[in-house]
């Protein structure tokens, strides 16, 4: 901010140089002459060029005339009067010019400005980045906003464009946007087209520490910090209609989002246990596993291998037994499920 404002009296200094430099080349067209400004050493009259006196058609030669005489001061006193008007509007205008170049220069909203109505065509997309013609643009300030190619217009614009500092969009209806006061985060829906409407159609606003979002329609994960830890919970997407909402409190230890073949999945930490959330934020397993982990899908169930007391077995999302939890290790291979018992391996049914 020093520097800013060392560069900004600076600025006023030079535009001041510049205005009397101009305000000179005013006052040699008033004169209707050549002048020049000798040394100042040098007593020479800079229009006429008299140098020990005024030659007789300068306008500052003595007069015998008493009321010539006062023609002539009251020549010279408008002539200044007009010089500093000269001067004083050359300055202003210099000073605004420069001010608003300095101000320009600055990064955030006035650079912004520019960029986001000239760049429509040159944004690109990042990570997590475009969704049902809605496009995530970073701008050259570093902060971002979404264009919308279904309305051809910014969903976020001045001044909500230049507070966002990151975002990730895998659907519009549930788009995760951090906010620079606070790096705190919220999910909002941007389909209604303006800041405004899209502010009011907040899912939750800004008051997350992390989030996690990995897939279009996958529950997002919102994680509050409490001292050095996380308490995290989730909001989710409903069934049958494409509307989102806080489902899962954040009175978790941690979740892993887990985007399978056909559904979406969130395995929820708590106190050492896992639980398998379904993509609407139901419960479909409780807290009876050390571990998941996503195995494969046979074209009707997902299956995951699961861990008690380090010893493993294979449910269904509907929590199906298939291998019980008595097994060294697992895995699947084409010809099936593999375990592992008293280092041997063979094939279960």
């Amino acid at each position: 901010m020093k520097t800013r404002f060392s560069l900004l009296i600076l600025s006023i200094f030079v535009s001041l140089n510049i205005g009397a430099q101009s305000a000179m080349n005013q006052l040699k067209s008033i004169a209707n002459t050549n002048v020049s400004i000798p040394p100042a050493s040098k007593c020479v009259c800079a229009y006429c060029k008299g140098q020990n006196g005024h030659k007789s058609s300068c306008i500052y030669s003595p007069k015998t005339s008493s009321s010539h005489s006062s023609t002539t001061s009251s020549s010279a006193s408008t002539f200044s009067n007009s010089t500093k008007s000269t001067i004083s509007s050359l300055t202003s205008s210099l000073m605004s010019s420069m001010l608003s170049s300095y101000l320009s220069s600055l990064p955030g909203k006035y650079e912004r400005q520019m960029q986001m109505n000239a760049a429509a065509q040159k944004m690109y997309g990042v990570s997590g980045g475009e969704a049902d013609g809605y496009v995530v643009a970073v701008g050259t300030d570093g902060y971002y906003s979404i264009w919308s190619d279904n309305s051809r217009k910014w969903v976020f614009e001045e001044p909500y464009a230049s507070t966002i500092t990151d975002m990730i969009l895998y659907n519009p209806h549930a788009t995760c946007i951090q906010r620079w006061l606070g790096h705190k985060w919220g999910v909002f829906d941007v389909t209604y087209g303006s800041a405004t409407k899209s502010y009011r159609k907040a899912i939750e606003v800004f008051k997350y520490d992390s989030v996690k979002c990995v897939a279009k329609n996958a529950p997002i994960a919102v994680g509050l910090k409490k001292g050095k830890t996380y308490r995290w919970g989730l909001i989710t997407k409903h069934n049958i209609l494409d509307s989102w909402s806080h489902t899962v409190k954040n009175e978790w230890d941690n979740f892993d989002i887990l985007p399978m073949a056909v559904a979406n999945y969130a395995i929820g930490h708590k106190d050492g246990k896992c639980a398998l959330f379904a993509q609407d934020g139901t419960i479909l397993i409780p807290l009876l596993y050390d571990m998941f982990l996503p195995a494969f899908f046979d074209g009707t169930n997902t299956f995951f291998f699961v861990c008690i007391n380090a010893l493993w077995g294979m449910v269904d999302e509907k929590g199906t037994v298939y291998v019980p939890c008595e097994y060294d290790d697992i895995k699947y291979v084409e010809e099936g499920v593999l375990v592992k018992k008293n280092d041997e391996w063979f094939l279960v049914n």
